[in-house]
């Protein structure tokens, strides 16, 4: 295996300094959008762009990187533009990718499409800009107590019973909320 040696920074290092200006963000986000599309035409969805994947070379050039999460999608033959993921190697309703630049249908374990990879450049370029993330926990460091069981719930009243009965630890212990 042949590995290309990147000098630079990553784009998270670049952010946490302070926000970029918008003629950088602007030329950061034309790069991005440039190396998304040349995925997307070769049926690839990244799954999992965030500033982290995202490396500024010391000349100014951005590279995305970490494709481990990435999908082969195969064209539909109705239209041109669209594509079905494949679903080998992942099964339905796992969720992968990076919580606060998923697209909700990520978040979902829904399949994912070259829209969730906009949808994850959309909250890049969100804090390129604003030097602060798009989507932020609503908490400061540590999640309150009952954080796991407001997710669950709302799995469940989103979901419908089904899919939450998988988030619980036990049938008990799922019936017993259940009854709340």
């Amino acid at each position: 295996m042949v590995s290309e040696l990147l000098e630079g920074e990553t784009l998270r290092e670049r952010i946490k300094r302070g926000r970029l200006s918008v003629r950088k963000s602007i030329d950061y986000g034309v790069q991005i959008a440039r190396g998304l599309a040349a995925a997307h035409e070769k049926c690839i969805v990244h799954r999992d762009l965030k500033p982290e994947n995202l490396f500024v070379t010391k000349d100014g050039r951005l590279k995305i990187l970490d494709f481990g999460l990435a999908k082969l999608t195969q064209r539909q033959s109705s239209s041109e533009h669209s594509a079905v993921t494949l679903t080998e190697g992942t099964e339905a309703g796992v969720v992968m990718g990076t919580v606060g630049y998923m697209a909700p249908e990520q978040v979902r374990g829904q399949t994912a499409d070259h829209r969730a990879d906009i949808f994850a450049f959309g909250a890049v370029l969100y804090e390129m800009l604003a030097g602060k993330r798009a989507f932020q926990k609503p908490w400061e460091s540590t999640p309150p107590k009952d954080w796991r069981w407001r997710q669950r719930k709302r799995s469940r009243t989103e979901h419908g019973r089904q899919a939450a009965r998988f988030n619980f630890e036990s049938e008990e212990q799922q019936s017993r909320i259940e009854a709340r």
